[in-house]
């Protein structure tokens, strides 16, 4: 059988301590053992006195660009392979690029500063139009599955239903290109080579 574990030094812990005749006792004393300690102190960056990036960020800064220029590739590269006129789910898997690639910058950018901030933004409004069009798409297909043996009038319903969801499939084929091309411009991504 293990021995048990040495007690603490300092004066007994418990309810039978002498705490002094003005601690409180009862229901009104302390329950834990940091109720009575002061908070920790908050590291300057937590407490907001450091702005974006400063000097002791150099070596980051050299080092976390290489960690968006990958998903910033394989999503430069899926958008230049798109053709004329793209099928809805290469666009989707655009769609998904871009969201890496957004996310990859939005990672970087307490360190990096602005440049990826404006670099996740530009991208995440084109996963934005991209995610519009996905969801036109899906609707399209359920609405078609759901009325397969409706009523005429839950058909005809449908039907326009599947009408406006067109428009606005054609509204985001429209947009895409003017969003990758705000996106791609090389003032957001200069700073992924430096």
């Amino acid at each position: 059988m293990a021995a048990p574990p040495p007690a603490p030094a300092g004066p007994p812990a418990g309810p039978s301590a002498s705490t002094g005749p003005s601690a409180p006792t009862g229901p009104t004393a302390p329950t834990s053992p940091t109720a009575t300690t002061a908070p920790p102190a908050v590291p300057p960056a937590a407490a907001g006195d450091a702005v974006g990036p400063g000097p002791q960020d150099d070596p980051a800064l050299d080092v976390l660009p290489t960690l968006v220029r990958r998903p910033w590739r394989h999503l430069q590269r899926a958008m230049d392979a798109i053709g004329p006129a793209p099928e809805d789910e290469l666009l989707h898997a655009a769609r998904i690029l871009a969201k890496r690639c957004r996310y990859a910058a939005e990672a970087v950018a307490p360190a990096v500063g602005k440049d990826a901030t404006k670099l996740a933004a530009a991208v995440a409004e084109l996963q934005g139009v991209l995610g519009d069009l996905h969801d036109t798409v899906v609707v399209e297909a359920w609405l078609r599955q759901a009325v397969v043996r409706a009523p005429t009038a839950q058909a005809l319903a449908a039907g326009q239903l599947i009408a406006m969801e067109r428009v606005e499939a054609e509204a985001c084929r429209q947009a895409w290109r003017g969003v990758w091309k705000q996106a791609s411009g090389r003032r957001l991504r200069a700073w992924l080579n430096p």
